[in-house]
Formats: structure tokens, C-alpha cells, sequence
């Protein structure tokens, strides 16, 4: 091989890295991870300071540095928190201790910084869960269908009934 078409060669090598890494960086697909939540629109007042009349309508859930889910303060399993939650949500000012109406329940939700991940998520998932019974049941209730199957009108009325309000800190 003479030098001049050696010379090519590895002119072309050099473009064909070039053109490949150009390409690596431009496809690069940048995908988004983490939780997809909706937050709430910005309340007008603040709504962070609870009177001792609107207790009882606050469910406090904690989860620890050891994973461990405390709901006002007492250890509850994962696995139980969407039946509390229910409990506590459609009370309807039968027990003092819960909630007067699901339009003034409201769930806060703290976390110790080392929580596993896992952990946090399962529990974003059985209140999730939870509400969406609890639409489930109230849609059958005023439209005999699912909640899925109702339109955007329908849904905004469900979640009047059932408003979700969770807060973090």
C-alpha cells in the first residue's frame, strides 16, 4: 500500500469516529425518571396551620429512618394504610377521632431523609389506591359506570365529593 492511500485510510478512520460519535451525542434520549404527580394548585391561604378544631381531620403519616410507617404516631403496616386511609377519608363525623367529611380530610406525609425509595412508593401507591376506590365507588354510586369510564365533568364532580389532598414535608 503506498503512502498517499495509507494517508486516506486513516483520514477516513478519523471522519468515520468523528461521524459516529456525532451521532451518539444527538440520539442521546434523555428519559425522564421519578414519581409523575400532579401537585395541587397553590392554596390561597395558608393552609399549613392547624387549629385544634381541624385535628381530628389531619391524618399524620411518618415514615422513619428504619422504613417503618407511623400513622398518628402509631406503627402500621404498608399493607394497611389503604383501609386507614378509607376508614379515616369516609368517616363522615362518625368517630371524633377521624375526619367530619371527605371534602376536610387531609393526609401529610413525612419522611426521614434515608427512606428507602422503595418504601416511599409503595406507599405513594396505596394512597393512590385508596382514592381511587374510593372515585370508583362513588362514580358507580352517581353514574353506574367506573371511574375511568367517566368523562372530564363527571371526574371533577367524583373529586369534589373526594378531594385529594395530600401534603409532604
Amino acid at each position: 500500500m503506498d503512502k498517499k492511500t495509507r494517508n486516506l485510510l486513516i483520514i477516513f478512520v478519523l471522519l468515520f469516529g468523528f461521524v459516529i460519535t456525532f451521532f451518539q451525542i444527538i440520539t442521546t434520549v434523555d428519559s425522564d425518571k421519578g414519581l409523575t404527580v400532579k401537585l395541587p394548585p397553590m392554596p390561597e391561604k395558608d393552609e399549613t396551620i392547624i387549629t385544634e378544631e381541624e385535628k381530628h381531620n389531619v391524618l399524620n403519616l411518618f415514615v422513619n429512618a428504619k422504613n417503618e410507617l407511623l400513622i398518628n404516631n402509631q406503627q402500621t403496616g404498608i399493607d394497611e394504610l389503604k383501609k386507614v386511609i378509607k376508614d379515616f377519608v369516609n368517616n363522615k363525623g362518625v368517630d371524633p377521632q377521624k375526619s367530619d367529611s371527605p371534602e376536610k380530610a387531609k393526609i401529610i406525609l413525612k419522611n426521614d431523609v434515608r427512606v428507602k425509595y422503595s418504601v416511599y412508593i409503595s406507599i405513594h401507591n396505596a394512597l393512590k389506591a385508596a382514592y381511587f376506590e374510593m372515585w370508583d365507588e362513588e362514580s358507580q354510586k352517581l353514574y353506574q359506570k367506573n371511574y375511568e369510564e367517566l368523562n372530564i365533568d363527571e371526574k371533577k364532580e367524583v373529586r369534589k365529593i373526594y378531594p385529594y389532598k395530600i401534603e409532604e414535608g
